[in-house]
């Protein structure tokens, strides 16, 4: 278990092998320095998916250690941004500060991970690979800069109520978007990541928080085996109790459930 606090908000979070598998792939950040959380999902296999979640997080902060989160320098164009929850404009404001950011972090961390793999003589599109999701703390707009990629997801519980605030990029939710018709595909089919080819799109969005919000990052160890609606109900009856708690009851239900996949949640509440 990893807490952080600082001005904006408290932070914890936890990583749980589950109980089908024999490593763990996935890997977490929180950088109170920074006010950045990070979850990230391997894959790859034992000494891959692991190795390249890792990269991940630690390439996503060193980046944005180096700006300083200074969006003067753009080393990719805004234009391959996509806005997520494109209908939710209430909740929703999307500006280039911050944006650019992490935008250009995380396909910095793309491009680390498919030179790798390059190294490693793998074709493109194969090799390891990684999901990710995080959110990033802009102290001056009293706002949060949120990304993924992949099917790590992010959720938002204010006053009772779980929304989701990202769309997973998986064969499985385009299936669903389509109408559902015909034989679904299996939901672990992941159309995005980070690592096996040498461009990707990040799903990115500036995000406003109200004081005593609560922000969820998770890989989909925890999704896969607990619906939204369970979830929401962990944080409701959990309120009272510390993060730690929230992130150790969710964990504990995943593994009830079946546990299949390693599960990481990272949980804030903003100040």
């Amino acid at each position: 278990m990893i807490s952080v606090t600082n001005s904006l908000m408290q932070a914890a979070g936890a990583t749980d092998i589950g109980r089908r598998r024999k490593n763990n792939e996935d890997s977490l950040l929180l950088d109170e320095d920074l006010g950045l959380l990070i979850v990230a999902d391997g894959m790859g296999g034992h000494e891959a998916g692991e190795v390249a979640s890792t990269m991940a997080v630690r390439s996503i902060r060193e980046y944005l250690q180096t700006t300083g989160g200074d969006t003067a320098t753009r080393e990719f164009s805004l234009d391959q941004t996509q806005q997520i929850n494109r209908d939710d404009t209430a909740m929703m404001e999307v500006g280039p500060m911050g944006l650019d950011a992490v935008l250009n972090a995380v396909m910095a961390a793309n491009h680390r991970i498919f030179g790798c793999n390059q190294q490693r003589n793998y074709p493109e599109g194969t090799g390891m690979g990684t999901t990710v999701a995080g959110l990033l703390m802009l102290e001056k707009y009293q706002k949060a800069a949120v990304f993924h990629v992949g099917d790590c997801r992010i959720y938002r519980y204010r006053t009772g109520a779980l929304t989701q605030l990202t769309r997973d990029h998986t064969l499985y939710q385009e299936w669903q978007e389509r109408g559902g018709s015909g034989n679904p595909p299996k939901k672990n089919i992941i159309l995005r990541a980070l690592g096996p080819r040498g461009s990707v799109k990040p799903d990115v969005a500036m995000i406003s928080f109200e004081p005593g919000d609560k922000v969820l990052i998770c890989s989909d160890g925890l999704t896969g085996m607990v619906s939204d609606r369970q979830i929401e109900q962990v944080f409701l009856h959990t309120q009272v109790h510390s993060l730690e708690t929230t992130a150790k009851c969710l964990i504990q239900l995943a593994n009830e459930f079946g546990g299949t996949d390693n599960i990481t949640v990272v949980i804030a509440q903003f100040i």
